[in-house]
């Protein structure tokens, strides 16, 4: 996030407002934060521009066969960094995280299937590294407490796949403009824009720099259910706005969420408050540092992602 920008009542108003709805347009954003839509569209520009605000599209990590992991390790906090350094650097790594007392190493993996990975021989092989857990992503709910799809029921062309690209770099991408750029005309683009959402393939989320926000707090949930209320589970910590990402997954624990939030209280009240009503069996809360910079080691990365993967 750019320091230079002074955030003000009625930008965290705006920001609020598109987590919940991403692809809200200009006009109706104004509308309902009585607002004039070109001053949303000064604010959205330079929130945009600052690194403050992105709206992009999403498939999930498994999306056409892919497999995802989160590697949980205990590391020594002395050579913590050093590790990290080098898992940052591998192409299969999306991310990797420190908990806030260096102890401890989270990190996304996503590959083909049945390939092998000199991730996991590197940590096996480490003598600064143990108690290694291997948790595959198996179902990733969306903001909308849904699930977004692996496989989807319909054929996918290299048209699809370009506009994918396209709107994960930016969701706002004008019809237009993605018809140019893949040599197709709008009409087509909207039309096929349509079907990769209502199909699952595609969604939307606002990427929010969250110290915009006020929050602070950084952590990330392990918890065990009993059988039959994993999906309820999942989909209320979902919906919830401080939640960035939670997956079923496989393993000793089988939810994992990321959670932010403003400080450590408000955290323990959000845990309290929506896992009491569910047949939750154990929780357990992980301070994180924010996601780290392959380049850089020493500093966070200027902006992290919504969504882990």
């Amino acid at each position: 996030m750019d320091k230079k920008i002074i955030i003000t009542p009625t930008d965290k108003a705006m920001l609020e407002y598109l987590r919940a709805h991403p692809l809200a347009s200009f006009a109706h954003l104004a509308e309902q934060l009585d607002l004039s839509p070109h001053y949303v569209s000064q604010r959205i520009t330079s929130l945009e521009s600052g690194g403050v605000l992105n709206i992009i599209g999403r498939t999930l990590p498994s999306f056409t066969g892919r497999v995802a992991w989160i590697i949980r390790a205990d590391v020594n906090p002395a050579t913590s960094a050093s590790i990290a350094h080098y898992l940052a650097q591998q192409s299969v790594t999306r991310w990797v995280r420190l908990t806030t007392a260096h102890n401890e190493l989270l990190c996304g993996v996503v590959q083909g299937q049945g390939t092998s990975s000199k991730v996991f021989e590197y940590l096996a092989g480490h003598g600064g590294v143990r108690n290694i857990h291997v948790h595959e992503i198996l179902l990733t709910w969306t903001a909308e407490g849904e699930a977004a799809v692996s496989y989807p029921d319909i054929e996918l062309d290299e048209l699809d796949y370009r506009m994918v690209r396209i709107l994960a770099r930016n969701g706002r991408t004008p019809i237009a403009e993605i018809a140019r750029a893949t040599g197709s005309v709008p009409s087509t683009v909207s039309r096929r824009r349509a079907r990769l959402i209502e199909h699952g393939v595609l969604y939307f989320e606002a990427d929010i720099d969250h110290r915009a926000l006020g929050y602070a707090t950084d952590a990330m949930l392990w918890i065990k259910t009993a059988p039959g209320s994993m999906d309820a589970v999942g989909q209320v910590l979902r919906s919830l706005p401080q939640c960035r990402f939670a997956a079923a997954i496989g393993g000793q624990h089988n939810i994992v969420a990321n959670i932010i939030v403003k400080d450590k209280s408000e955290l323990v009240h959000l845990v309290d408050k929506h896992l009491s009503a569910h047949d939750v069996r154990q929780v357990e809360i992980v301070p994180m540092n924010p996601p780290l910079n392959g380049q850089a080691l020493s500093k966070p990365a200027e902006k992290t992602t919504k969504t882990l993967f």
